[in-house]
């Protein structure tokens, strides 16, 4: 795994409300969302259907599989949630946003047009993010055991007074690559939205799975350079680290991640590579 990819194609379920019941649709590149009265979510995926299945496709998220199990996955998100699904929904109000990805069953995005999540609170940022999360972390599609996998990477205020918070997860001594939580707190303590994707089940996953890479370091930031027609430059290695992964002198690093794909949790390096003065 390089630290160049090509952009991924992305589904996901979208859930917006509309006066007491909810439409959806799943969308690409381009997020779509239909709105409609009248109709349940499950009514409205199965009128949206048949115009995905004609949709033309381009690149593809591995971690997401086929347009078949993408649809057939929003289908489970909402049976398995059923009313408490529609009960959160209609609670967030007519102009709520609940965009999930198919692939976790968890939020792309959360939040609301027309106002918070939350009242306004004197708390941390980071406390009031992860206590809504966990009071409602079954229709988010998470359980309390995942909070645990949650590490706050990142934190930030802009202008506005509005902190945004990143958390990466993590499971035996491993970061999860490319999912997590971000959590956007307003100056007053409301929080205003979440994103991330964040993986549900991660610590079980990676309890069966193999934490011995394939590859060692040096050939995955080699394999990294090759992908994309360049050389790894000769620097010494500065660094090791209790996980394997290795920083070079020249700010090359590779270190072991693990990988949700569709077919479960795997293995793999990301990698920073300096070659032909390109960051790869």
């Amino acid at each position: 795994m390089s630290g160049r990819q090509s952009r991924p194609r992305r589904a996901a379920l979208t859930i917006l409300v509309a006066s007491a019941a909810a439409g959806l649709a799943l969308s690409g590149v381009q997020p779509q969302a239909v709105a409609t009265t009248g109709q349940t979510t499950a009514d409205a995926m199965a009128a949206h259907e048949s115009k995905l299945s004609s949709d033309r496709h381009g690149n593809v998220d591995t971690r997401l599989g086929s347009l078949k199990t993408q649809l057939r996955d929003a289908r489970q998100i909402v049976a398995k949630r059923g009313p408490a699904f529609e009960k959160y929904a209609k609670h967030l109000g007519a102009q709520a946003i609940l965009d999930f990805n198919t692939a976790t069953g968890t939020p792309r995005n959360v939040g609301k047009l027309n106002g918070y999540l939350t009242g306004k609170s004197s708390a941390g940022a980071k406390s009031i993010a992860l206590r809504y999360v966990r009071a409602h972390h079954a229709v988010l599609g998470l359980t309390k055991r995942d909070l645990a996998t949650f590490r706050l990477a990142r934190q930030w205020t802009d202008v506005a007074g509005i902190r945004h918070l990143s958390f990466t997860q993590h499971a035996r001594g491993i970061t999860l690559f490319g999912n997590g939580l971000r959590a956007n707190v307003a100056k007053h303590g409301q929080l205003i939205s979440l994103q991330g994707s964040p993986v549900s089940g991660l610590a079980r996953m990676a309890a069966k799975a193999s934490t011995t890479p394939a590859l060692s370091a040096s050939t995955a930031r080699a394999a990294a350079a090759h992908d994309v027609g360049g050389q790894v430059a000769r620097s010494a290695v500065q660094s090791l680290g209790k996980d394997g992964s290795r920083t070079w002198a020249n700010h090359d690093y590779a270190r072991p991640v693990w990988f949700k794909t569709a077919d479960g949790l795997r293995l793999g390096w990301s990698t920073y590579v300096q070659a032909g003065g390109d960051n790869l």
